[in-house]
């Protein structure tokens, strides 16, 4: 099983058919799991309440500019990778907050900001550069 990683999301339903689940390079399987990192809110994880982000804190602050919010999702980002992501080390995040005015057909709120997080890294195993990259929406939060 060591070296073995899987595609998001899950297929169970193969497994209950006795087939193979589909299978992921380590590059992706690293970027997988910093994305679950980055979409699960502190104590939402029932076995480890610091695993996860704060980004999910954003949508009850209020920050009074860009800078802030850059340093504030930066910061926690980075704190929850190097804590759960040991299969990278010399992690670097560059964050960009902009506004957007992006808005919902579906609904009448207005998405204000829009997080862009590059994720830099060598991974442990051969010592390669790692890169990933993830945005997404504050005010409400979505991810994509």
């Amino acid at each position: 099983m060591n070296g073995s990683y899987y595609k998001f999301p899950l297929k169970l339903g193969k497994v209950i058919q006795k087939q193979e689940l589909e299978k992921a390079t380590l590059e992706q399987s690293v970027s997988q799991h910093i994305r679950l990192i980055a979409t699960t809110g502190f104590g939402d994880f029932k076995h480890d309440d610091l695993y996860g982000c704060g980004i999910w804190e954003i949508d009850f602050l209020i920050f009074p500019n860009n800078t802030i919010i850059r340093e504030y999702v930066k910061n926690s980002l980075e704190e929850s990778i190097k804590r759960y992501e040991k299969r990278i080390e010399k992690i670097n995040l560059e964050v960009q907050i902009s506004d957007s005015g992006l808005s919902s057909q579906t609904s009448k709120v207005r998405a204000k900001k829009r997080a862009d997080i590059l994720v830099n890294a060598t991974l442990v195993k051969n010592n390669k550069p790692f890169s990933t990259q993830l945005y997404f929406y504050i005010g409400p939060l979505s991810f994509h």
